[in-house]
């Protein structure tokens, strides 16, 4: 079954942040990656990241193309050792999804662009766990009454 522009771009970000390994290791920063929004997630699948998307825009329509922004939050949560700055190990994950997620603007051509608007820690220093939120924007082009063909 073919994928729509705005899947196939939701799965290359998925994808991307499956793939990051910090500091040039062959061990990935993140256990698990899923898809909507994730509550309560227990520490042994820390670290973790999940990938939301937010109500889409449509832009501008060319002819018989629409441009679409599309917000992603990418929500990410780990384990913080005892002993060590909770903002320092969120300034670590969030620097890592930045380079993993915005490295390739285009997404191997799927979108526009992508782009960062926001980003938000989430400490809990009781729980010893910390993460936080990547705020995304994606713009990307379809066939006005076919959103499988740019």
């Amino acid at each position: 079954m073919a994928n729509s522009i705005r899947e196939t771009a939701v799965q290359a970000i998925i994808t991307a942040i499956q793939g990051i390994t910090p500091d040039s290791g062959a061990t990935l920063l993140f256990k698990e990656v899923r898809r909507g929004e994730q509550e309560g997630v227990r520490v042994q699948f820390m670290p973790f990241a999940s990938v939301e998307e937010g109500e889409e825009e449509v832009e501008q329509m060319i002819t018989s193309r629409i441009d679409k922004l599309l917000p992603i939050i990418i929500q990410f949560q780990f384990a913080v050792e005892k002993g060590v700055d909770h903002f320092e190990r969120f300034n670590y994950y969030l620097a890592h999804l930045q380079k993993g997620v915005l490295s390739d603007s285009t997404l191997l051509a799927t979108v526009i662009n992508i782009i960062e608007v926001g980003n938000t820690p989430e400490i809990d220093v009781e729980e010893n766990t910390a993460g936080g939120f990547l705020i995304l924007q994606l713009k990307y082009r379809h066939e006005q009454i076919d959103p499988f063909t740019r």
